[in-house]
């Protein structure tokens, strides 16, 4: 197992003094292109399928849950932090869900740590998650892995300080849009409606938000409210559709779908 602390440290270093990162959030400009990669849940070959499509040197945006379910979490955490390290100015890694202990020790990544004799690592993984930013923005797309904070911050500032453990942060990392297929998920889970999409956007001067958080299988994203697009990059080891954001340019959004990969 090449995955050690050492690496895991390196990648919370990075995490905290990523550029254009301000508390929670990080804003960062590219010139390059585009990726945005949904839930993984520890399926180092969805990953490497996605990286076989890709071209040039885009900025990467993953949207967290890279852990549990999955066959080797472990191994997709050694793979995107391999990544990060050897591209620390164009990957940017946000914190999902599952970037937590106590769903861990319910959806198997605790199981597969112990399996694996790597219980050492356990308190640097921890740090490793308290280390993620929660939202970024590029162009004029913000990005997280469920939903909006509840009630949106009145100003960037406020949304900064948004902390962890804070029911803000659970609305981030929990909340799924208000459709026909939003079910409750228990705790302080909540749903988001147009209206707080519209607002959170406005906020943070986007048009529109990418989220991962919801599986797809039949189509493997979808669309909310014209300006929100779901997508999930895992399969769960069915066929499954799955999918990830693809800008090889630089350009300005005016359909999401269009970019959109299906693989």
């Amino acid at each position: 197992m090449s995955l050690n602390r050492e690496k895991i440290e390196q990648s919370i270093y990075l995490n905290k003094t990523l550029d254009g990162r301000k508390g929670c959030l990080v804003h960062r400009d590219s010139s390059t292109g585009l990726v945005v990669v949904g839930d993984l849940h520890g399926e180092t070959a969805s990953l490497d399928l996605i990286f076989s499509f890709v071209q040039g040197d885009p900025l990467w945006i993953f949207l967290g849950d890279y852990v549990d379910r999955g066959p080797d979490s472990l191994g997709i955490l050694e793979q995107i932090i391999d990544f990060q390290v050897e591209n620390p100015r164009r990957v940017i890694l946000l914190r999902g869900n599952h970037e937590d202990w106590q769903m861990n020790l319910r959806y198997g990544f605790a199981r597969e740590i112990s399996s694996k004799k790597e219980d050492s690592l356990v308190p640097v993984i921890l740090q490793w998650y308290e280390s993620l930013p929660l939202v970024a923005t590029t162009g004029n797309i913000a990005l997280l892995h469920g939903g909006p904070p509840f009630p949106v911050p009145s100003d960037i500032k406020t949304l900064e300080m948004i902390s962890s453990d804070s029911q803000q942060e659970q609305n981030i990392l929990w909340s799924d849009p208000d459709d026909d297929f939003y079910f409750y998920r228990g705790g302080g889970t909540r749903s988001f409606t147009r209206e707080d999409l519209e607002n959170f956007l406005d906020l943070v001067s986007c048009c529109y938000m990418i989220r991962g958080h919801q599986y797809n299988p039949e189509k493997g994203f979808k669309i909310n409210f014209e300006s929100c697009l779901t997508i999930f990059s895992a399969s769960y080891g069915y066929s499954w559709k799955r999918s990830f954001f693809y800008q090889p340019e630089v350009k300005e959004v005016t359909d999401l779908v269009s970019d959109v990969v299906v693989f």
